[in-house]
């Protein structure tokens, strides 16, 4: 059986993570194209070497805006930087700009366009920190690229600007995240802030999450990938029945329904009713339905506990395979 359902963030959206500087990296947001991190408690290397260790996940293109006490100077080289002192850029940055890379300013790139590094110093108000952020997500945005923004730290987005100049940049960048189909996680440890301010800074996302919670979001295509290896049959059936079978859900009026009720359901079915119930045997897997009866080989469905937004998401990691 398929580890339990976990919160998925959606594309588009911003999810608060209620934790310490960039405490975890949700497994979800994994697999983008494109990656960006606004760091203040981290540098751009150590957040780098992180993302490939924790996650396996190798970005083709990935952006850092690094925001630090002092601006750093030759690339590659150590400086002072913020609380987890000296910092490190990765190698093989230079100034001139590259054509796959936005044109901001006070950025580096390495020279196939592959990382890009902008640097500021402080002060500096959160709208001068989240304006190339939002650069970054609309260039990539134009390009059909639905990237994955980090902010490892709210408490250094107020570092020199108050809770109103932080939500004006937030909901700004926000914006970009909507229209580019992305996603944004942002740390906050709500112990740093009083109440009233903490109150007003959640408003501003989609969803809150616990520190926990981000922990066991389910890593659907580390999922997938390991049901593809152990129910190779189950694996076909699934990915090219899967339209099918969400359509049957959607449409049988049962709530406890067998395959061959949901098939006949269908208009011009391009499945059997033996095909389609192989790929709701499948979702049952995946916990987008369950079984109904105190066995594994009971022939009904419960479709109370249909989960449409889990089962687009699996949808679109199968299209892609």
């Amino acid at each position: 059986m398929i580890p339990d359902r976990r919160v998925l963030a959606e594309s588009g959206t911003t999810t608060l993570v209620c934790d310490g500087p960039g405490g975890v990296v949700p497994p979800t947001a994994t697999g983008a194209d494109r990656a960006l991190a606004v760091l203040f408690d981290h540098d751009a290397e150590g957040w780098r070497r992180r993302w490939r260790r924790e996650t396996s996940w190798a970005p083709e293109r990935e952006a850092y805006v690094d925001v630090h006490d002092v601006a750093r100077g030759s690339a590659g080289t150590a400086v002072e930087g913020g609380s987890d002192g000296p910092t490190a850029a990765p190698d093989g940055l230079q100034s001139d700009p590259q054509p796959t890379v936005p044109s901001i300013p006070d950025t580096r790139v390495t020279c196939d366009g592959d990382v890009a590094l902008t640097t500021l110093s402080r002060p500096v108000r959160a709208a001068e920190i989240l304006g190339p952020a939002r650069s970054y997500v609309d260039g990539w945005g134009a390009e059909g690229y639905a990237p994955v923004v980090f902010v490892d730290s709210l408490s250094g987005l107020l570092g020199d600007d108050d809770v109103d100049g932080a939500i004006d940049a937030l909901e700004t960048l926000s914006e970009s995240v909507s229209a580019a189909d992305a996603t944004l996680y942002a740390y906050c440890d709500p112990e740093e802030f009083e109440d009233s301010s903490f109150q007003r800074l959640r408003a501003s996302f989609d969803a809150v999450v616990g520190a926990g919670e981000a922990q066991a979001v389910d890593d659907l295509q580390a999922t997938i990938d390991r049901f593809r290896c152990e129910e190779p049959t189950k694996y076909g059936y699934l990915r090219q029945h899967w339209r099918e079978a969400k359509r049957g859900i959607e449409t049988c009026g049962r709530n406890y329904p067998q395959a061959r009720q949901i098939h006949a359901s269908l208009e011009e079915p391009t499945t059997t009713p033996r095909t389609l119930g192989a790929a709701l045997g499948a979702l049952v897997e995946f916990d987008v339905i369950d079984r109904w009866g105190e066995t594994v080989s009971a022939t009904r469905y419960n479709l109370t506990t249909y989960d449409g937004e889990r089962l687009e998401a699996i949808g679109r990691i199968l299209e892609d395979e």
